[in-house]
């Protein structure tokens, strides 16, 4: 049998069918969170269907607050334990690159040195690692490899670190140390976001503490002020005047507090995560553990 050409792109061994699991949790929960998101609506509507017409309207909150933990907590965590495995991999980059250097200039060529670094430990890397040595002993070119395995990776640490890689590989230059120049850039930028995680960590811990601040504040009104008030104007000089027919129900004042909150809850969460990750999106984790103290409280008190 022939070897395969050299416009083979990439070979992926045969896997077995396995089911998508973490997809379908996904699409699940989401399902799940938009029916009682529906029916949190139709409870602030006083429209509840069957059992939920008697629920109060504060009622909703809770329904609204338990969609939205249901629906978008697995989305957040996998999302985020999608990025940390990411950010692994762009860790242990600058550590194949440096190997890769090193077999280069100790004599071997480059796709020997690809072959025997990957046996070495990377981590999260090293299946990709692998994957490109086996394109390798196809006879696949060895820069189509370092491409396919660019592509695979998707960061951009890698895409900017590895394209540098294959240019100089493609003109012909000092590949070894252009090599080790591209891992010690890749370690700069890794080390630049490991200090900006840290030094902006202070201020998501901040916005968590005066989260937890607003909710106490809310729920200090709503079960010291709001009786109070209620009972002041309900049968003092207020009831005379019929303000008291005016004022909000102590459910309702309820429902405006924990409304509130939750906005807060959500809109903090996705700035914790614009200042600590640089992505809003990445902080609907922080939105998610906010939400659920905000519901964790207003249901105990």
């Amino acid at each position: 049998m022939s070897a395969p050409t050299a416009d083979a792109v990439e070979f992926r061994p045969s896997k077995p069918f396995r089911i998508p699991w973490g997809d379908v949790t996904v699409w699940l929960s989401g399902a799940i969170g938009l029916f009682i998101g529906v029916c949190a609506v139709l409870v602030l509507a006083h429209r509840g269907p069957g059992p939920l017409a008697p629920l109060p309207a504060s009622r909703g909150m809770d329904l609204l607050a338990l969609g939205f933990l249901v629906g978008v907590g697995p989305v957040a965590f996998r999302n985020w334990a999608h990025r940390r495995r990411l950010w692994k991999l762009d860790e242990r980059l600058p550590d194949f690159l440096s190997d890769l250097a090193a077999l280069h200039k100790a004599g071997l060529t480059l796709p020997a040195a690809l072959v025997t670094a990957s046996k070495g430990d990377y981590g999260p890397l090293s299946p990709e690692v692998r994957m490109a040595a086996d394109q390798v002993r196809w006879n696949i070119p060895v820069l189509t490899a370092v491409d396919n395995l660019r592509a695979r990776l998707g960061t951009p640490i890698a895409d900017r670190t590895l394209t540098v890689v294959l240019e100089a590989g493609r003109t012909g230059g000092n590949l070894p140390e252009v090599m080790d120049i591209a891992a010690k850039n890749a370690r700069t930028f890794v080390q630049l976001r490991e200090q900006r995680v840290r030094e902006l960590g202070l201020y998501t811990i901040i916005i968590y503490v005066a989260s937890a601040v607003f909710i106490g504040v809310a729920l200090a009104l709503q079960e010291v002020f709001v009786p109070k008030m209620l009972e002041a104007f309900g049968s003092g000089a207020g009831g005379g005047l019929g303000l008291a027919s005016k004022l909000p129900t102590a459910d309702e004042f309820r429902g405006l507090f924990y409304s509130a909150a939750l906005v807060q809850a959500f809109g903090n969460g996705l700035v914790g995560g614009l200042m600590s990750e640089g992505r809003s999106l990445a902080g609907l984790r922080h939105a998610w553990f906010i939400v659920l103290l905000t519901a964790l409280g207003f249901a105990f008190a």
